[in-house]
């Protein structure tokens, strides 16, 4: 096929937006073109830097009921590395996975976690961090849902589900996401986590984000409420966005 053919062919794709196959040694995988053009768009409005900069979040813990003010979080991320630590009515409780390790202490107290319980994690209550930001890779599966209404916005949904890259079978990497298509933001992100001692046992979480903010390269939302099997369970407030920040020693 000459050169120029194959340039028109793949204008046209975009241009009607037709799902394509990408060969793989697993099989086919889809890419939807109209969906990972949304997603560029998306990618450039969040992100006018390299997100893998060390990065420290801080603000506050809000009562998802009264929306006042229960306590402090720090969230510290390099890559798919991050550690959230916590201070809510006068506990501290912190979480992290870092280099394949998860671990969790409750006021100084560690606990256990099983691996298929962390295993792809991400710090996905910060959207600009999360797996869909791997869209471009060409393992990832990118697939456009339609659109949903949530609180009378019409969004765009696209499932996005990056290569496995180990044996455990929780469903972690899927994501959907709903963006504005307006200002390219992302309205929600959803999952499949797993939960409890058995594998398998798997509950829906959902970061519902609003109210974004510019702090240097990142564009943030700075209201986080995060839904586990549709309850809200904790409501965010970003404050302050630190990049080149010096991570704590569970980092080195």
């Amino acid at each position: 096929m000459k050169f120029g053919r194959l340039i028109g062919i793949l204008i046209v794709t975009f241009a009607v937006g037709i799902t394509t196959l990408w060969s793989q040694s697993a099989g086919q995988i889809t890419k939807d073109a109209q969906a990972i053009a949304i997603l560029q768009r998306t990618s450039a409005v969040l992100a006018r830097g390299p997100v893998k900069t060390p990065y420290i979040l801080t603000g506050q813990v809000l009562d998802p009921g009264t929306d006042e003010q229960i306590g402090t979080f720090i969230l510290q991320v390099r890559g798919s590395d991050f550690k959230f630590e916590s201070v809510k009515n006068g506990v501290a409780r912190d979480y992290a996975v870092i280099a394949g390790r998860a671990f969790s202490r409750t006021q100084g107290k560690a606990k256990s976690i099983p691996d298929y319980n962390a295993v792809d994690l991400s710090p996905d209550i910060i959207p600009n961090f999360s797996h869909w930001t791997r869209f471009a890779e060409g393992a990832t599966e990118v697939m456009s849902q339609g659109t949903s209404t949530e609180d009378g916005q019409e969004l765009v949904s696209i499932r996005v589900r990056p290569e496995r890259g180990s044996s455990h079978k929780n469903r972690h990497l899927e994501q959907t996401i709903l963006i504005n298509p307006q200002t390219f933001e992302i309205r929600e992100l959803r999952y499949e986590g797993t939960q409890g001692t058995v594998s398998g046992s798997e509950i829906e979480v959902a970061n519902v984000y609003s109210d974004y903010e510019n702090f240097g390269a990142l564009r943030v939302p700075t209201t986080i409420k995060r839904r586990l099997a549709g309850k809200i369970v904790a409501v965010l407030k970003v404050q302050n966005v630190q990049a080149g920040a010096a991570l704590d020693s569970d980092f080195q």
